[in-house]
């Protein structure tokens, strides 16, 4: 797993230093469009019961699965300060995922905040989240944003020189790709059958 990560700043022009910030003004709109192809590949797998293999619980065959997601969407900042925003309009102008299983089989999934715009307030160190159109969401969707960008997580602070390099920790490459991030815009359905075997109790099984 891709824990840490080294940047190089090529500064060009007439400086020698550079503050590679997001300017966050009241008097303009960041309009951020990003897609992400997330791969996997299992080639074999094998049931533990107990911490022991079980009888014919393990399989072989590849099998491969690609999720894409692709979100437009746009950032006013409507109070800011020296350049760092402290209320933000977000706008989710589009936002659309499918999952594309073994030889084709895709399953698309919706976002209830396509179409949404959030307000981000920021105080204290604290985010709180409003719905100014009054859309009916659930929590988990108004919960961790963040107003800077997410690909302010890979910014170094302070000026930069030619040349001059950073590390980057898991925490902040995650924070950029957006992990966490698509879990709220995508949040999967619900399946009742899976519903109705935890009230059963008939499977067993622990997890």
């Amino acid at each position: 797993m891709l824990r840490s990560l080294s940047v190089v700043a090529c500064a060009t022009g007439l400086f020698a230093t550079a503050d590679l910030s997001t300017d966050y003004r009241t008097d303009r709109i960041l309009v951020v469009e990003s897609t992400l192809e997330f791969q996997a590949e299992v080639t074999s797998f094998e049931v533990l019961f107990d911490g022991e293999p079980r009888e014919g619980g393990g399989g072989g065959g590849q099998q491969s699965s690609t999720m894409t997601l692709s979100t437009v969407h746009a950032d006013h900042a409507v109070e800011a300060d020296g350049g760092k925003a402290s209320k933000v309009h977000r706008e989710f102008r589009s936002l659309s995922a499918s999952n594309t299983r073994g030889e084709g089989e895709s399953n698309d999934l919706s976002s209830p905040l396509e179409g949404v715009t959030l307000e981000l307030v920021e105080e204290d160190g604290e985010v709180s989240v409003n719905v100014p159109g009054g859309e009916d969401l659930e929590d988990a969707q108004l919960q961790g944003h963040r107003l800077p960008l997410a690909m302010d997580a890979l910014l170094p602070d302070g000026e930069v020189e030619d040349e001059d390099s950073w590390d980057l920790d898991g925490d902040a490459i995650a924070a950029a790709i957006g992990f966490q991030r698509q879990a709220r815009l995508f949040p999967r359905p619900e399946r009742e059958g899976r519903e109705r075997g935890e009230r059963g109790g008939g499977g067993g099984g622990g997890g």
